[in-house]
């Protein structure tokens, strides 16, 4: 997850963004587009891949539009691995695909997976300034040449989670906001005894990749160069970062040698604290029901010298130019991004897109465990600004992933070997990856 496939911003892409900020398209409508917002009322069943879980897809995005358009299914297909797509055909392709800043979306053959929603929203005189800006920029990097390939539906931001009880326990004074990742690890060795019989630790780094992603993202830290594509993973930030994040691990390494794969210790109530996004606010009631008297604080600055808090990431709605009912597809676009659905996905614990403080002010109003929580720690903050990165990138993640975690799981990790070797995979696999995409375009 560490970057998503963003695509180089032009200048053509940056008069567009102009463009965008304006108000809206200036696009004349075709007879197409004229035939394409016609309503209609015939049966409509569109297949979304969605990284969501299927719970949270069903209750925020699937109800909602059933309930505003009583012809519209949406289908469920779940899209768990940047690699879904990349090597092998689902068995039903998708009419629309929900994923992280497009993560998900093969490099490889454009023409099938990218789908410009130019013309159509211009035809709908789709005001583009209702999001915040910094979101038009990101959308308008992954088209090389001006396109606008998504929509942005929901942020998701980051913070650090503590469970009182187990300050309470230990008779730690509990996290403020402003901390850095050395005062998080200095503060997690206070964890270190057993407690009636129960062995705790301070802080769960969770190997599902959330919070390495998070902990590269803060540093800007991309595996290729955005520019010549070239790795870069031997830098000298890359290797400040991995020494760092290892003693994140090397803070606790008794109970990471008894609880090795386990993960999710921190949900289990056996960890002080983690990392955990604001999606987790809407999954509270399964989640976190082991630690309902837990809170948050901001996301661990990199040092003291730092003021940003971590990268957010950004759920987006893309098309696909296979897509059977472009009309419905877009109605239901419309819905999702409407004042009416992001409040309601504001109230829930999702992050709205829009400008409207209103609808800011909102957020997860209507989520009982979150009710007297610090949850203004998840953007109290400034983020740190948006990266592109090369669109090689995606193809490289998992392997980053799979590294990170063996640096931290493996005390005798050589980091300066890892990285060469990460290197050497990376020397090794980029030159096939590039003639595919390029002979595909």
């Amino acid at each position: 997850m560490s970057r998503s496939i963003q695509r180089s911003f032009s200048i053509l892409s940056y008069l567009f963004v102009l463009v965008l900020l304006s108000g809206c398209f200036s696009f004349s409508n075709s007879s197409d587009s004229e035939k394409m917002i016609e309503q209609s009322n015939e049966p409509v069943s569109l297949v979304v891949a969605a990284y969501l879980p299927r719970q949270l897809f069903s209750t925020f995005i699937s109800e909602p539009v059933k309930k505003k358009y009583p012809n519209i299914d949406l289908v469920y297909q779940p899209l768990n691995s940047p690699d879904v797509f990349r090597e092998t055909e689902p068995s039903v392709m998708p009419d629309l695909i929900l994923d992280v800043d497009r993560l998900f979306i093969p490099s490889t053959k454009p023409d099938k997976w990218n789908y410009d929603l130019s013309i159509e929203l211009g035809a709908r005189n789709f005001d583009l300034s209702r999001f915040q800006p910094d979101l038009i920029d990101r959308i308008a990097s992954f088209g090389e040449q001006g396109q606008f390939l998504s929509l942005p539906l929901f942020r998701f931001n980051f913070a650090l989670n503590y469970n009182k009880e187990i300050f309470d326990l230990f008779e730690v004074p509990y996290p403020k906001d402003g901390l850095t990742w050395d005062e998080v690890i200095d503060l997690s060795r206070k964890f270190a005894e057993p407690k009636d019989g129960v062995r705790y630790t301070g802080f769960d780094p969770i190997l599902d990749g959330t919070i390495a992603v998070t902990y590269l993202d803060q540093r800007s830290l991309t595996a290729l160069n955005p520019q010549s594509n070239e790795p870069i993973v031997t830098s000298p930030e890359w290797k400040t970062a991995v020494r760092s994040w290892k003693s994140i691990f090397d803070s606790d390494r008794e109970i990471w040698n008894m609880d090795h794969g386990t993960n999710y210790s921190f949900l289990l109530g056996r960890a002080a604290m983690t990392i955990s996004s604001n999606l987790s606010m809407s999954m509270l009631p399964e989640g976190y029901s082991k630690i309902r008297n837990y809170d948050l604080a901001t996301y661990p600055r990199m040092s003291s010298d730092s003021n940003f808090g971590a990268a957010s990431r950004v759920f987006m709605l893309s098309f696909l130019p296979n897509n059977h009912n472009m009309k419905a597809s877009f109605e239901v676009a419309e819905y999702l991004v409407s004042d009416e659905m992001q409040s309601f996905l504001s109230r829930s614990g999702f992050i709205s897109v829009l400008q409207n403080e209103d609808i800011q002010q909102e957020y997860a109003s209507g989520v009982e465990y979150a009710s007297g929580k610090n949850i203004a720690a998840l953007s109290k903050l400034p983020e740190v600004p948006y990266t592109r990165a090369s669109k090689y990138e995606a193809a490289f993640l998992e392997k980053m992933l799979i590294m990170m975690n063996g640096i931290g799981m493996n005390p005798e990790t050589n980091l300066d070997e890892t990285l060469l070797g990460f290197e050497q995979t990376i020397k090794d696999q980029l030159p096939a990856l590039m003639n595919t995409l390029q002979a595909e375009e």
